[in-house]
């Protein structure tokens, strides 16, 4: 079994699982719900560094609007490739005129992890959202962010905590149109948008 650390654990809490369901909000507007809304599919490599020996970095991602469970949402599956064997796990959330509610994450073992963590749209830095299992994500701001040749404007930062269990900290940025593009965790495992494939 491959070991990832839970790297997109962290989603759940701002997705997550990490990931959008009807699509509001323009792609600049400034706006949680921007952040997390993907109207269309998008393909990007990841790079991963500070990988602890044994576990497998992200190198890929595609987010962008997904069936769950007979629902139309927003989805973002991260891939982990160790030879020739890819591994997925992907996030899945609903996006509405007044913020972004998780649905679920589906885990590389296949295992899923319900969500229903909500994101009002009008946060303001300092501002918390909870979920069910205890975590909790702080919205630190917008910020302007340059990845990969790329300049992602109006990005939300989230700082993450999960008091009740053993994961790390960290620190997540959501794009608009791209979700998930960077993450770093306490341990100094980071993993961040590379260019579109």
């Amino acid at each position: 079994m491959v070991k990832t650390k839970n790297l997109l654990k962290t989603l759940s809490a701002c997705a997550v699982v990490l990931a959008l369901g009807g699509c509001g909000g323009s792609d600049d507007d400034g706006s949680i719900v921007a952040c997390f809304t993907a109207d269309r599919t998008v393909n990007f490599k990841m790079k991963a560094s500070n990988v602890p020996s044994g576990q497998v970095g992200v190198s890929r991602s595609t987010v962008g609007p997904m069936n769950y469970g007979g629902q139309n949402l927003t989805g973002q599956k991260f891939f982990y490739t160790r030879g020739s064997t890819t591994y997925e796990e992907t996030n899945y959330w609903r996006v509405a005129s007044n913020g972004m509610t998780g649905v679920a994450r589906v885990n590389i073992d296949g295992s899923v992890k319900p969500s229903s963590t909500f994101y009002p749209q009008d946060m303001s830095p300092g501002q918390i959202a909870k979920d069910p299992d205890n975590s909790y994500s702080t919205f630190i701001g917008f910020e302007t962010l340059s990845l990969g040749g790329k300049t992602f404007s109006n990005t939300c930062h989230f700082n993450v905590v999960y008091p009740d269990q053993n994961v790390d900290n960290t620190d997540i940025w959501y794009a608009p149109g791209y979700a998930v593009i960077k993450q770093t965790y306490s341990s100094g495992l980071m993993s961040q948008y590379d260019g579109d494939l």
